[in-house]
Order: structure tokens, then sequence, then C-alpha cells
């Protein structure tokens, strides 16, 4: 069963990880794209927490980045349900472990993400080709960091006997 302390802490590692992507590397890197760390916590949910708790989970980081950008409610919080529920979907086919299968998919989810809130924000907003690079790169910047960030997730939120599984349960004895 599901720890309610393990499902905290997910949301309160989404703080960190908007300030970081938001924030401190927007600062050192105004013109630049910044990875998504709370895609990859999204990525995390989908393979080890496939359960209507994961996808709350999903839904509640979304909102922390909606908040933290402060234009629209919504639009985040609705792409990474359903990148939620695409990975989920899928998570018994795919072995995550692999540092290299964590990258591709932290990269595709990524891409799916902004396609989904492009997707939902066309009725307020028009995109152009930059959105496009923009995208991509910050995919790929978030791939790159996939591997560590799955890895930091899996020693904070699971039990030593569950980190190798995924499908399992997220629970802090």
């Amino acid at each position: 069963m599901l720890s309610w302390r393990a499902a905290f802490l997910t949301l309160l590692l989404g703080i960190p990880a908007v300030i970081l992507q938001g924030s401190v590397l927007k600062s050192v890197f105004p013109d630049w794209p910044t990875p998504g760390f709370l895609i990859s916590i999204v990525a995390f949910l989908s393979f080890y927490e496939v359960t209507p708790l994961g996808a709350v989970l999903a839904f509640l980081l979304g909102l922390e980045l909606d908040i933290s950008t402060g234009v629209f409610l919504g639009p985040w919080a609705g792409a990474y349900v359903v990148t939620f529920v695409v990975f989920s979907s899928l998570s018994q086919r795919i072995f995550v472990e692999s540092g290299l299968s964590a990258m591709v998919i932290v990269f595709i989810s990524s891409l799916l993400s902004n396609l989904v809130f492009v997707l939902l924000m066309l009725e307020f907003k028009s995109y152009g080709w930059e959105m496009i690079w923009t995208a991509l790169f910050e995919a790929l910047l978030s791939a790159l960091f996939a591997p560590l960030v799955l890895k930091l997730l899996r020693v904070l939120l699971l039990r030593r006997d569950q980190r190798g599984n995924s499908r399992s349960k997220m629970v802090i004895a």
C-alpha cells in the first residue's frame, strides 16, 4: 500500500524541481531552454506508482508548474496526466532501470507533455516554429538528466527491496 509520506514527499520534491528549472537555471541561462525535472518525476510515477493516486500526483505536480508560471491553471496539469496515463499503460512492457531507456522515456514524455500543453493553449495563444525547437531542446536536456533524477527518486521514495522493480508501490519505511 502506498505511503502517504511518500506521496507527500513526491509533491515536496516538485517544489525544488520547479524552482531549479524555472528560476535558478533561467537566471543563469535566460535565453536557453532548461531541463524539465518535473517530467522526470511524472515518468517515475508512471512506472512505479500505477494507481489513481499516481495520476493525482501527476496532476498536482502539473498544478505546481502552472502556479509557478502564473499564466493559466490547468494546461500543465492536464499534460502531465495524459503523459502519466500513456506511460503507465506501457509500463509493464518497458524496462526503465536502464539509463538509456530512462533517457528515451523522459525524452518522449517531455515531447508529449509539450504537445498536449500547446494543444490546450492554442485557443489562447499561437505558437510558432520557435516552440518546436524549444520543446526539442528541452526534451534533450531533460533526457540527459533523467538517469540521475530517476536514480535519486528510487533512493528517496522506494524501499530497498523495491528499487529494482518497477510497477511497485512507493513506501517509505
